[in-house]
């Protein structure tokens, strides 16, 4: 679910549509094309030759998204756009759910569906994070009485999950173009490590 950047920029001053083009290097080349059209509507002139470096500038910084993101496209849409999303980002999501469960990182992509105020498509994401975690101790329990090892197990089931998050989940509800900026992450982890500590505290002493 992108913005309407046709709607944004119509309601938008004449002084705030030439900053997309004045600092180009903050925004998308969507909104910069649609900051431009706008500008057009309202009579402002531009000529052949400022088109041409606007466009220059525009491919430039295309080529340059394109070119500095390959694994997993981690940076490929992010972006200092002020009018972009804040979200979670996918590396965030990722390294939560490796790290400490696939149900962290169904809880922080839910939270960036609120945003775009998809109730639906959050609280699905929400219930198979929490379904998938349920899943995943089950099956490491029963196969680890077995191989008597676990540490790798969940690091296996939690990788499938966060590739389920990532590539299907964000993908479909957010979009694999959508432009964003990034959310801090600071409380997420420091509640994360909470709970992990008092989990970790409280195995110990009932063993």
């Amino acid at each position: 679910m992108e913005i309407d950047l046709e709607k944004l920029m119509g309601g938008k001053s004449e002084e705030d549509l030439q900053k997309y083009i004045t600092d180009a290097k903050r925004y998308t080349p969507e909104a910069i094309n649609a900051a431009i059209n706008e500008l057009k509507k309202r009579g402002v002139f531009f000529s052949d030759v400022q088109l041409a470096e606007i466009n220059s500038e525009i491919e430039q910084k295309k080529v340059n998204e394109n070119t500095n993101n390959w694994a997993f496209d981690w940076k490929k849409n992010i972006v200092t756009d002020i009018d972009a999303p804040l979200f979670y980002s996918e590396r965030v999501i990722w390294y939560f759910s490796i790290l400490f469960g696939v149900v962290t990182g169904g809880i922080l992509l839910s939270l960036n569906l609120n945003k775009l105020k998809n109730k639906k498509a959050s609280l699905l994401t929400f219930f198979f994070g929490f379904i998938y975690s349920i899943f995943a101790i089950w099956a490491i329990g029963l196969i680890s009485e077995k191989t008597k090892s676990t540490s790798g197990l969940t690091i296996g089931f939690n990788g499938l999950g966060a590739l389920v998050l990532h590539r299907f989940f964000w993908k479909k509800y957010i979009g694999k173009d959508t432009k964003y900026r990034t959310r801090p992450f600071w409380l997420p982890l420091v509640i994360c490590i909470i709970f992990a500590t008092l989990i970790l505290l409280a195995t110990i002493y009932s063993s």
